[in-house]
């Protein structure tokens, strides 16, 4: 079970100028970049060398005795809503995605324009945790304005 859900394809990057399909180096089970957890706003990235060793590179600052993160996906589903990703990783990793992301109060993959008229760089977030709810829009992450009636709900 453990090689099932922590192994990874070693697949370098092509030297320069190559073409045609990249290199791979089989499947790896590596110490400590296959015991990373996922975030769908990770704050690593991994990838292998041309030798197979497996690289792991911070995105953002990261404080001490914070959780590395890697997304497991490697932005597959980076653009779909929150219950796609959800059903993805039930499917494919058996678990149910719970990062700060995909906890959050609205879905950054689906924006509205903001609703007040003088706000026009601001914009609403959809909120629908999942697909059996009511879709409902975020107040402005600019100016705080709550949506119209009319537009709250879909």
């Amino acid at each position: 079970m453990v090689f099932n859900f922590n192994a990874v394809e070693v697949n370098p990057p092509p030297r320069d100028g190559a073409t045609g399909e990249p290199p791979t180096l089989g499947v790896g089970l590596y110490n400590i970049a296959c015991r990373l957890n996922h975030s769908c706003q990770p704050n690593c990235c991994w990838y292998a060398t041309e030798d197979g060793a497996r690289l792991v590179r911070t995105l953002v600052p990261v404080a001490e005795g914070e959780q590395l993160t890697i997304d497991y996906e490697m932005e597959r589903y980076d653009i779909k809503p929150v219950p796609e990703r959800q059903d993805n990783f039930a499917l494919s990793w058996e678990f149910c995605c719970a990062c700060p992301r995909c906890a959050s109060f609205g879905d950054d993959t689906r924006k509205v324009a903001c609703t007040n008229g003088s706000c026009e760089l601001g914009h609403h977030l959809v909120h629908q945790p999942t697909e059996e709810d009511v879709a409902v829009l975020t107040p402005c992450l600019l100016c705080g304005t709550h949506p119209s009636e009319t537009t709250t709900h879909w």
